[in-house]
């Protein structure tokens, strides 16, 4: 991981891990934890597809800002996707899954999995919090770009309401669109691929396509999803969108850009934001996991090897992936 380029936000420390009560016969997390996924994925594709406007890039005064906040988006996607999902989540899943299938019954052996002795806090954990961290730290970038919006003059306010609407039409729109996994999914036969579909509007200017929507969208299916296929419906808001971002003069241009980025990143970086409630869930659902395998030897004979056997096998049964920023016009 690389180092970050700037100061966290405080964030209260995670509590120290306590026992959840879990009944001995009751399947593990499994839904309730890929669905989370899917969520936080979805709203860190939002960061991702906030690119800043040729006129914040393109002005010598804005370079520190300009690269910091280059390095924040990429950050997060790496202690994310890379760090939590796939190094952590996935893959340690696919470890218990292993031990299952070679027979192993050894409960030391799935506790050192997920939380090896020299690690007080499972991995996945810590994880969680440093992405909160990192998603939080993005308020930084929310005042510095309010500030530069309150310097435009001469914006014409109706059109940017107009504007506002449209693209409030647009995001319900396509958030209808969006599947959420299913137990059908995870025992079909085939391998539940969940893709992450980030899409721009080639329209404004030609340096600065608009990326209208608050967060991605996610496909569910048996393979990887090359591109959306968009309803009637968002055909004619999108040829709306179109129009009225056409319309727009250079100062209300700029500070629709602006507006329309720091619109994105309030539904992401807040303490309460679905994102950071999404990964609070994940932590308590994997500290479900914990206990179970951390449980006394009597339950783990019993039913908790039967648990993370079965539990393993399905969150194995689903990847994540992401797909290039699809432009629609």
């Amino acid at each position: 991981m690389t180092s970050s380029p700037f100061v966290a936000t405080d964030r209260p420390a995670k509590s120290p891990l306590t026992t959840v009560s879990q009944d001995a016969s009751a399947p593990l997390p499994v839904l309730d934890m890929l669905n989370n996924v899917i969520t936080i994925t979805n709203y860190i594709n939002a960061i991702q597809g906030a690119a800043l406007p040729s006129s914040i890039t393109g002005d010598p005064q804005y370079a520190a800002l300009v690269t910091e906040y280059a390095n924040w988006q990429y950050e997060i996607w790496e202690e994310y996707f890379e760090g939590l999902v796939n190094g952590n989540m996935i893959a340690q899943a696919e470890q218990l899954n292993e031990l299952v299938q070679l027979g192993d019954d050894d409960q030391s052996s799935f506790s050192a999995v997920v939380g090896p002795s020299s690690a007080p806090t499972p991995a996945v954990v810590s994880l969680c919090d440093d992405v909160s961290k990192l998603i939080t730290s993005g308020n930084t970038y929310v005042s510095q770009l309010l500030a530069i919006a309150q310097a435009i003059q001469g914006a014409d306010q109706a059109k940017l309401k107009a504007l506002d609407t449209i693209v409030t039409t647009l995001n319900a729109q396509f958030s209808q669109m969006e599947d959420q996994l299913t137990d059908k999914a995870i025992d079909n036969t085939k391998e539940a691929v969940v893709t992450f579909v980030n899409v721009s509007v080639a329209v404004g200017t030609e340096k600065d396509p608009v990326a209208p929507l608050l967060k991605g969208v996610a496909q569910v299916g048996t393979d990887i999803v090359d591109e959306l296929i968009l309803s009637a419906d968002i055909d004619s808001t999108l040829a709306q969108l179109e129009a009225a971002w056409l319309a727009l003069d250079e100062e209300t241009l700029q500070l629709a850009q602006i507006n329309q980025i720091n619109t994105r990143l309030n539904q992401v970086v807040t303490q309460t934001s679905a994102a950071i409630s999404a990964l609070d869930n994940i932590v308590t659902d994997w500290q479900t996991v914990c206990d179970v395998i951390n449980g006394s030897p009597a339950n783990w004979l019993n039913a908790g090897l039967r648990q993370v056997a079965e539990w393993s096998s399905r969150m194995c049964n689903v990847s994540f992936v992401r797909v290039p920023t699809q432009t629609v016009s």
